[in-house]
C-alpha cells in the first residue's frame, strides 16, 4: 500500500502490463529544529548618582537566538535532502552598566540633565564657595516656591540664587557630596549659600 508521500517510477494513471517493473520509493518527511544563540553586548554609560569606581547594572543582558525549522526528506530510510522552512529570530538585549562619576555617592538621587568630569559639572553658569547647612522637615511640608519638598530641594536666598535654579553641591575637598538639587525653598539664609533638605524629621512623625 502506497503512503501519502511515496513515489512510484511510473505514473499512477498508466495501465499495468505484464513484465512492467514497478519501483516504489518510500518517502518520509521529518521536521527538526536547530538553534543558535546571539550573544548580547555590554554598553557602558556614565551616572553622576554613583561615586567613581562604583558601577551598577541598569539593564541585564539577555542573549538572543535564531531558531531554524528544517525539513529533511528521507527516501527508503536514507536522508536525501534538507530544506529550511522557517526561521525565527529573537534579538539580544544588551547589558547596560552605569559607571559612577561623582567624587562620593551623592545624598540626592534627583535626576538631572548634567554630566560630571572629575566630580564637577562640565557646564554651569557660575560657582559659589561658602557654607551649606542641612535641615529636615515634618512630613507633608512644602516649599516656599510651591515646589514639592523632596530630597534634592535646597533653601536659598532667591535674590542670590533664583528659585528654580539647578545647583550641584559638593564640598571643596570632595569628601561630601549632596549632589544635584533645585533651589525651591528659603528661610534663615544668613552667611550660608544654601540649606539642603535631608528628609522627613522623624521626631515629628506620630
Amino acid at each position: 500500500m502506497l503512503g501519502e508521500n511515496d513515489e512510484v517510477n511510473v505514473p499512477l494513471t498508466e495501465e499495468v502490463t505484464d513484465g512492467m517493473k514497478l519501483k516504489v520509493s518510500r518517502i518520509e518527511y521529518r521536521l527538526r529544529e536547530k538553534s543558535t544563540f546571539i550573544p548580547y553586548e555590554t554598553e557602558y554609560t556614565e551616572t553622576p548618582l554613583l561615586k567613581m569606581g562604583d558601577s551598577e547594572v541598569k539593564t541585564a543582558g539577555i542573549d538572543g537566538s535564531i531558531a531554524i525549522t528544517i525539513e529533511d526528506k528521507y527516501v527508503n530510510g536514507k536522508k536525501l535532502s534538507s530544506c529550511v522552512i522557517a526561521t525565527q529570530r529573537t534579538e539580544p538585549v544588551n547589558e547596560v552598566i552605569a559607571q559612577g562619576t561623582a567624587l562620593q555617592t551623592p545624598y540626592s538621587k534627583r535626576e538631572g540633565n548634567y554630566r560630571l568630569e572629575n566630580g564637577i559639572p562640565t557646564e554651569y553658569a557660575y560657582k559659589l564657595s561658602g557654607k551649606v547647612t542641612s535641615y529636615t522637615a515634618p512630613e507633608g511640608s512644602g516649599t516656599y516656591s510651591g515646589r514639592p519638598l523632596v530630597i534634592g530641594s535646597v533653601g536659598v536666598d532667591p535674590d542670590v540664587i533664583p528659585f528654580g535654579s539647578e545647583v550641584y553641591i559638593v564640598s571643596q575637598d570632595g569628601s561630601k557630596v549632596y549632589g544635584y538639587a533645585i533651589a525651591s525653598d528659603t528661610g534663615d539664609i544668613t552667611d550660608i549659600i544654601a540649606d539642603a533638605y535631608m528628609g522627613v524629621d522623624r521626631k515629628s512623625v506620630v
